[in-house]
């Protein structure tokens, strides 16, 4: 249907106006749909259609509202991520409340919200965070580039799909029955204020005027379809929008391999959140939560090396002297990934034979994108100790990274069996498994993390979760795994 430059010119100027780009992968759906557009009428040719686009501003344009609606995924739930939506009612959320306490207000934007399951299930958490919600100022803003799905979500009425994952308990609670499915309730509706925003065109002072500054902005799964230019222009607008210590939340990988200034990096088992409240450029490791913030161990004079076949006799040429090793430490816990790759180059030999360093410069070459080096040096400190659980742990990340879910798990899986007393595999790995909706699994994994959390003190800092002691996970796990009944997930 369309040609091959068809094609191209198009993608480009979706990708200009809108911030999406469109997947070649996508081209046979586009086709058929300009295909039926061809054969009612409504199009006399491609090139008119293309034509039409450039000439209409994409906010009040019905053939974008119409392009957008093939080229985006508008499937959603209630509380879809379970896993950010208990760090939302359980950390994040309370503290926004403690914080606003006194002023009693709350701004939350919910950004690319779809047909509103995802505004709606955090208007649900404040309900149940604040009894008194309703002597609050609370608005949680709903955008969406997409016209038509705004129209839909306002009426706030949803199939049983949609809840399908929530608790019979909240069901009642916040639904009617409804001869479409079901209705949130009223109060809980009026909340949410909706409203067409184009991120990538639209006019942030604007909306600064019209709603103030945000306590939290929430963009999931809204950047998987954005180019990197566009990622880093609409996330520091993110950031100017953003209260001092207010909070972004994203997909999971979305974020990846990108420098933000004025947000830093909190690390959480659930997910990785970013805070405004720092103007120090960070730089994102694609080892989100890896041991980019941990301290070094201390290093031990030789390293073991464990395998099922008869050891080789030690290179004693290829080893590390302690300054070059030190300077190792130094590039580590300053997070200067490039002068690690420059140290790994002069010293190929010695990093070639040591597993520590190895994992040093896996977790470094992802950290700036050289993700299939990351890998094949993994699969080296694998080589030299085949028990190692760290190799495992960062392994499972890379292959998240690339939406190998189920290579992850398997990853994470053997981290805990060579090391059954590793707390960030059995919780990332609960998370992983809440995602695919193995809540069962996910449930006994923290309830393993949690016995193990209680027997260190409650003092501890417990890596790589720099922000949060022994204690304070414990609690936090605790309540994830408690018998009360009134959860959000069924």
């Amino acid at each position: 249907m369309l040609t091959a430059k068809q094609f191209q010119y198009l993608s480009a100027l979706v990708s200009s106006h809108a911030g999406y780009r469109i997947r070649s992968q996508q081209k046979h759906e586009i086709d058929k749909w300009f295909s039926l557009q061809l054969e009612q009428g409504r199009l006399d040719s491609v090139d008119q259609f293309i034509a039409a686009l450039e000439h209409q501003p994409s906010d009040h344009s019905q053939l974008w509202d119409e392009l957008l609606s093939q080229i985006t995924n508008n499937e959603s739930y209630f509380f879809r991520d379970a896993g950010q939506f208990n760090l939302l009612r359980y950390l994040l959320l309370p503290e926004m409340i403690k914080k606003n306490r006194h002023s009693r207000q709350l701004r939350i934007w919910s950004a690319g919200c779809s047909r509103g399951e995802e505004p709606l299930s955090i208007a649900i958490l404040l309900s149940e965070l604040l009894p008194d919600f309703e002597d609050w100022d609370i608005r949680v803003i709903a955008t969406d580039i997409s016209r038509r799905v705004l129209e839909k979500a306002a009426l706030g009425v949803f199939r049983q799909w949609s809840l399908r994952n929530v608790n019979d308990q909240f069901v009642q609670r916040y639904f009617r029955q409804h001869q479409q499915g079901f209705k949130v309730r009223e109060d809980i509706l009026q909340m949410v204020d909706y409203n067409y925003f184009n991120l990538v065109e639209s006019n942030y002072a604007a909306f600064r005027q019209g709603h103030g500054h945000m306590d939290m902005i929430v963009c999931r799964n809204v950047f998987l379809y954005f180019d990197a230019e566009n990622i880093q222009q609409v996330v520091a607008s993110f950031a100017d929008l953003l209260e001092d210590n207010g909070i972004l939340i994203t997909g999971h990988t979305e974020l990846i391999g990108h420098d933000f200034e004025l947000l830093s990096r909190e690390i959480y088992p659930e997910s990785m959140v970013y805070r405004r409240g720092t103007a120090k450029s960070i730089q994102t490791s694609v080892l989100w939560p890896a041991l980019v913030s941990r301290p070094l161990p201390e290093r031990k004079t030789s390293v073991p090396v464990m395998r099922t076949s008869k050891p080789t006799e030690p290179d004693t040429s290829a080893t590390f002297d302690d300054n070059v090793f030190d300077l190792l430490r130094k590039h580590y816990e300053q997070q200067e990934y490039q002068k690690i790759l420059e140290l790994a180059d002069h010293h190929a030999k010695k990093f070639g034979n040591d597993v520590q360093a190895l994992l040093i410069l896996a977790e470094s070459q992802a950290s700036v994108a050289q993700y299939e080096e990351a890998r094949q040096t993994i699969k080296k400190v694998l080589g030299l100790n085949e028990f190692s659980h760290l190799a495992y742990y960062l392994f499972a990340h890379l292959q998240e990274l690339g939406d190998d879910v189920a290579a992850a798990i398997a990853s994470l899986e053997k981290s805990i069996y060579l090391q059954n007393d590793f707390v960030p595999a059995y919780l990332e790995l609960a998370a992983l498994l809440e995602r695919s909706e193995r809540f069962g699994r996910a449930r006994q994994l923290r309830e393993g993390a949690l016995k193990l959390l209680q027997r260190l003190p409650r003092e501890q800092n417990v890596q790589p979760y720099p922000d949060m002691t022994a204690g304070d996970l414990a609690d936090y796990i605790a309540r994830l795994v408690s018998d009360d009944k009134d959860q959000l997930i069924a």
